[in-house]
């Protein structure tokens, strides 16, 4: 329904990646000549502004279909429900069944960027399906098991180089139930693909720039405002001095580095703090708000409708959050393991402030785990419910007889996911799964 009363949207960084797929299958080129709203930019060639990853997905699929916009809106809502099944099988195995129907009962209003041209729902799945492998040890299955999810990973790196905040889990679970040897074998195989990509994208961008470009040139001016550096304006200046846009990055990253030096360690740790209370902020962007309204639901009453009640899911995030808070403390009392989960959370966290300025549109891959745990503090808020009922009705039926102390449903969960090689499956046990 949502996309059915959606008018798709080609601005921002949706038009940017619709050029560029667009430019790829026609003229056989990966090239965007901006024209757009940063007007420091338009007029000037791109080519490689944006990692290859979704406008690569854009170019095929599109050219199958005509080139309908309507077309990428209808992929936003297959790569969701992809997502949604792949937290389903992964908080199944790790928490059971019932927090798990919870969980993709809070995913399924998860709809707040499928009526847009743009690569969270894309990257979403991509990096849902890359940390199914790494839960249940996919890799570790045979050779070619290692390598095919590794392509997998190594295609979530090129829509969003934050795929790489992964590596930490593989060598967590890669490594802890094998020997050194065969795990740390896997572990290459499994990065074989994205070095190999990565590799090649870096020598067809030295050919251009006569420099190396490892994945994209947007990280300099993509983080110039946090640096104070008025990015539209040093890049006009640049761009009128000739340069290319692998040395106007390179510039802008060089000056952030020094700023960062003089500025000190202190100030460095702030950013990072404030980084991160951005991706976490539940404060829709107001250019977000803007877009959709003046562009996506400007189609009639109905579609006026549906944005409204678009705009109503945000209220969901809130409870999302808070009851996410109350499973991670439950979780972590029982200490439960969640089979390399955690590991990604951190990472993530970690890493993402550390890299890039932080946006809720860039906290997408994080969401299903935050559902995860909010499932959790929901199951186990019906659990505590459930059995201080069931204690009052033995105390009025039996005057006090039976009593017992609430243990709650985590306190002895034990989870051990692991491939079986001889078979090519994998095996689950969960003490507490129904």
């Amino acid at each position: 329904m949502l996309v059915a009363f959606t008018e798709p949207v080609l601005v921002s960084d949706a038009r940017d990646y619709w050029v560029y797929a667009y430019n790829l299958a026609h003229l056989g080129r990966y090239v965007q000549v901006y024209d757009g709203e940063t007007l420091a930019f338009n007029g000037y060639a791109f080519w490689a502004y944006r990692p290859p990853g979704y406008p690569g997905f854009l170019s095929a699929f599109l050219t199958v279909f005509d080139w309908e916009p309507r077309a990428a809106l209808v992929a936003n809502v297959f790569f969701d429900a992809v997502s949604q099944l792949v937290w389903l099988l992964i908080a199944s195995a790790v928490v059971g069944r019932g927090p798990a129907l919870i969980a993709m009962a809070m995913l399924g209003a998860h709809l707040l960027w499928t009526p847009f041209v743009m690569s969270e729902s894309f990257f979403t799945a991509l990096f849902s399906i890359a940390t199914l492998a790494v839960v249940f040890r996919l890799p570790l299955i045979s050779v070619a098991h290692a390598l095919f999810w590794g392509t997998e990973i190594a295609l979530a790196l090129f829509t969003r180089p934050i795929a790489l905040s992964l590596a930490p889990a593989t060598l967590h679970r890669f490594l802890g139930k094998n020997s050194v040897a065969r795990g740390a074998m896997i572990l290459v195989l499994f990065w074989v693909p994205s070095l190999v990509a990565t590799a090649s994208w870096t020598l067809r961008n030295y050919a251009l720039f006569r420099q190396p470009v490892i994945l994209t040139t947007n990280l300099g001016s993509h983080n110039a405002a946090d640096f104070g550096i008025d990015m539209e304006q040093v890049f006009g200046r640049l761009r009128e001095a000739g340069l290319d846009e692998a040395q106007i990055d390179s510039l802008f990253l060089d000056l952030e580095r020094r700023i960062a030096v003089t500025r000190g360690v202190g100030w460095c740790i702030r950013l990072w703090g404030r980084r991160l209370a951005d991706l976490v902020s539940l404060t829709p962007a107001r250019e977000l708000r803007s877009i959709l309204w003046v562009y996506a639901f400007s189609g009639g009453p109905v579609s006026r409708a549906v944005g409204w009640l678009h705009e109503i899911s945000f209220v969901q995030y809130y409870a999302t959050y808070a009851l996410a808070a109350v499973g991670i403390v439950v979780l972590l009392v029982a200490r439960v393991p969640l089979a390399g989960l955690w590991t990604v959370l951190v990472c993530y966290l970690l890493v993402h402030p550390a890299m890039s300025r932080g946006d809720i549109r860039l906290f997408a891959p994080l969401y299903p785990l935050v559902a995860l745990f909010a499932a959790v503090g929901c199951h186990s808020g019906f659990t505590l419910l459930k059995t201080a009922a069931s204690h009052v009705a033995r105390l009025a039926t039996a005057n006090g007889a039976g009593r017992r102390p609430f243990r709650g449903s985590y306190g002895k969960s034990k989870t051990n996911i692991e491939p079986m090689r001889s078979t090519g499956r994998w095996r689950c046990s969960h003490a507490n799964a129904p």
